[in-house]
């Protein structure tokens, strides 16, 4: 954090760099300084200054449209009357907030989302109308949760079956429910709704589908399992997958089955091929002897979801990575694992468990901007004019590996970024005439580890207004110009040149130059001016009774509109 010591009045304008260096408590210092220019802006008029950089508010997002978040406050220094207003400058995309020009209230205009935007980072500012420079703050919205989502199952009905010789403890089935609040208010509970005689448990935080006891001893064909998924929210918010779980009662003493119905393994898309994976393992039974020899396993794909990368050593039933995974393209697979045995006194010589992959992302995607070279155009003007454009990068991760930040790594004089949205915002006056064009270059980085970035270049184009007056430069103060002359010049002669110059472009920068002599009609017949470029002619002869003096005025008019002038005049002998 910079504080300033003493007054800068004496410095004027100017630019000072600071070599920042940063020390541990073992005394290890930065390699290198962090490098910090100063912009020292001139100013007739002190800016109001916020009483804080920085405001942090809490809102939840089940607040009514008009709900005040906060207020912020600026204050001009010493005893300046002129009153203080504020606006929202940039960081606010959907238009959700707004404050109020005089009190600094910051209301709701929209209702609000934590699950599309969970806070909300705002560039405020405070002006005057006299002071070319606004002051900034930053404010950090929370928009806290309510518990409005529940759980959703990805279907509500679904069916498997299971031999009757499966083995009490054997996950049959993995229920799962996503919900998209946060917190407490996201954390799924699974419950069995009714369970009969407690044949099947579940895992409540797992969601895992057990068989608890042997179902040699039932005759029934089906049983309809309802399971509860129920967030932790308040109140709590539930939804309800209906299982079908058949049994299959041709299996004999004899038989071949997985160690559980169903794998699931999570995996990061960095694992190149050939990696390990997960060991599927079966067994044959024979009475109460129980052997795994002589098996070889084997994999197939399921309809609906994408071709598995892997391949099954046929004799361990390990699984390995066939191809690179890219969490992009596939974040979760699903196929048949099938365990083979070659006694053909086994009923079912074939045994199927379904495995479940899930990737999980890396950082393996810079972010790109949408544009290599972003072109804004802003007005020059008396006081700065907030936001000039926006740039705009996506990244292909997800969770912290894209969320975004853009840091200007330029011209901090004239421009400043929102770190969250990327708006470019004015916040000191731009005077065209001094410089009519700016070069920034901006870098988005994402959040992961480590993180990634990439780099784009702004040109910023400063339009014009009609500010500047014509100038007669080559002029007195007093505007006012002796030339004496032989009367015997002829027609055409060129008296003098009275050329004003306008600092402005296009129209506005345009000068007209026109005449007007001071006495009778006829004085002024005796000379004329070039609108262009100035030059004052005689139009004619004088003869003897010619008068000694003529006084013109030069009036210099540029074509802006409202257009501006200037006059000057000249005394002639």
């Amino acid at each position: 954090m910079l504080f300033l010591n003493s007054s800068l009045t004496h410095l004027g304008a100017a630019s000072m760099k600071l070599l920042i260096t940063a020390q541990d408590e073992d005394g290890l210092s930065s390699a290198r300084p962090a490098e910090v220019t100063m912009n020292v802006v001139q100013s007739a008029q002190a800016p109001a200054v916020f009483q804080r950089p920085r405001y942090t508010f809490t809102v939840p997002e089940d607040a009514p449209v008009g709900t005040s978040v906060g207020t912020v406050e600026a204050s001009k220094p010493g005893d300046a009357t002129e009153s203080v207003s504020y606006r929202i400058s940039s960081g606010d995309p959907h238009t959700w907030f707004s404050v109020h020009p005089k009190s600094g209230v910051i209301n709701t205009i929209k209702p609000l989302d934590h699950e599309s935007q969970p806070y909300a980072l705002l560039f405020l500012q405070s002006y005057t109308s006299t002071s070319p420079i606004y002051s900034t703050t930053q404010v950090n919205i929370t928009i806290t949760d309510v518990n409005d989502n529940a759980p959703v199952f990805p279907k509500r009905r679904d069916a498997i079956t299971v031999s009757q010789n499966t083995r009490p403890g054997t996950v049959l089935f993995i229920a799962h429910a996503h919900d998209y609040d946060s917190g407490a208010n996201s954390v799924v509970q699974y419950h069995l709704k009714s369970s009969r005689n407690e044949m099947f448990t579940i895992d409540p935080n797992l969601g895992t589908v057990s068989l608890n006891k042997s179902l040699q001893v039932s005759h029934l064909q089906r049983y309809n399992l309802e399971i509860l998924a129920k967030d932790e929210g308040e109140p709590s918010l539930s939804s309800t997958l209906t299982l079908s779980v058949n049994i299959d009662h041709t299996a004999a003493d004899e038989s071949l089955a997985f160690e559980t119905l169903v794998y699931q393994v999570e995996i990061g898309e960095g694992y190149r091929k050939d990696s390990r994976v997960i060991q599927v393992r079966a067994h044959q039974t024979r009475g109460s002897h129980t052997s795994n020899s002589g098996l070889t396993y084997s994999l197939e794909a399921e309809a609906g979801f994408p071709p598995p990368p892997f391949r099954i050593n046929p004799k361990t039933g390990w699984l390995y990575l066939s191809n690179n995974l890219d969490y992009e393209t596939d974040s979760r697979y699903r196929f048949q694992v099938l365990s083979t045995s070659r006694e053909a006194s086994l009923v079912n010589i074939t045994a199927t468990a379904t495995v479940i992959v899930l990737v999980l992302d890396i950082n393996d995607n810079p972010p790109v901007f949408s544009s290599n070279m972003y072109y804004f155009t802003v007005s020059e003007g008396p006081s700065p004019q907030g936001l000039v454009g926006t740039v705009r990068a996506k990244d292909k991760d997800s969770g912290k590996n894209s969320q975004l930040s853009y840091i200007l790594l330029s011209d901090g004089k004239y421009f400043r970024i929102n770190a969250k949205t990327g708006e470019i915002i004015n916040w000191v006056a731009l005077d065209r005439e001094q410089q009519s064009q700016h070069s920034l270059r901006v870098m988005v980085t994402d959040q992961g580890q480590p993180c990634l970035n990439a780099t784009a270049n702004i040109h910023v184009l400063v339009t014009d207004i009609n500010d500047n007056t014509p100038q007669f430069n080559h002029l007195p103060s007093s505007k006012e110009l002796n030339v004496p002359i032989w009367g015997g010049i002829p027609t055409g002669f060129v008296v003098t040149n009275l050329f004003a110059k306008d600092l402005d472009a296009g129209e506005n920068g345009t000068v007209t130059h026109s005449l007007v002599t001071f006495g009778s009609e006829e004085d002024g017949r005796h000379f004329e001016i070039d609108s262009q470029s100035g030059d004052i002619r005689t139009t004619q002869l004088f003869s003897e009774s010619t008068k000694p003096f003529y006084t013109l005025r030069i009036t210099a008019r540029d074509g802006g509109a409202p257009s501006l002038e200037d006059t000057a005049v000249v005394h002639i002998q």
